[in-house]
């Protein structure tokens, strides 16, 4: 059994935007008996309050994020850095020091998601900036997302974008 475990926002939740439930899970849903996810996602979530507030205060949450049964973790955070004005230099702070906690000293493989593109032109930039950034600073360790088609509220990802953030995410993790 493989397992991967997502650290996200609502992009990585989206319980109530996608009726084939998020790219998360429609991941282990390729080969359900062979493949398990573990979702520490939750709405609202930033790598600022993982790395600053989630990791020192809920062992439970770091206990299932670093689990020894975990062959993998895919981060998938920041949207909501930019969104609340934090700096590139700070967020890739937050997101180096989440790496270096579910690596395992190497001996597991961690993915860094860059930011999906945004609506609003000054979100946008910022992003741009944070994830030129993400690749600068994780090299081979980051997928890059691209722009995914977004619900009407400009943020959130469609249920066909879930479906194909999933069905590339599962070619990367099984090679194909």
């Amino acid at each position: 059994m493989r397992r991967i475990a997502c650290i996200g926002d609502s992009n990585t939740v989206a319980v109530r935007y996608s009726p084939s439930g998020s790219w998360c899970e429609q991941i282990a849903a390729h080969d359900p008996a062979h493949w398990q996810v573990w979702n520490g996602s939750v709405i609202g979530l930033s790598a600022y309050l993982v790395a600053e507030k989630v990791w020192p205060n809920d062992p439970k949450y770091v206990a299932y994020a670093t689990d020894p049964a975990n062959d993998g973790v895919l981060i998938a955070l920041g949207t909501n850095d930019v969104a609340r004005g934090r700096t590139s230099e700070q967020i890739i702070a937050a997101l180096a020091f989440l790496y270096a906690q579910n690596n395992d000293g190497g001996r597991r493989q961690v993915w860094i998601l860059t930011i999906p593109c945004q609506t609003n032109p000054a979100l946008q930039a910022a992003t741009d900036v944070v994830n030129a950034a993400i690749h600068a600073h994780f090299g081979k360790a980051v997928i890059d997302v691209g722009c995914e088609a977004l619900r009407p509220d400009g943020i959130h990802l469609t249920p066909a974008a879930e479906t194909q953030r999933a069905d590339r995410l599962w070619s990367i993790l099984t090679g194909g």
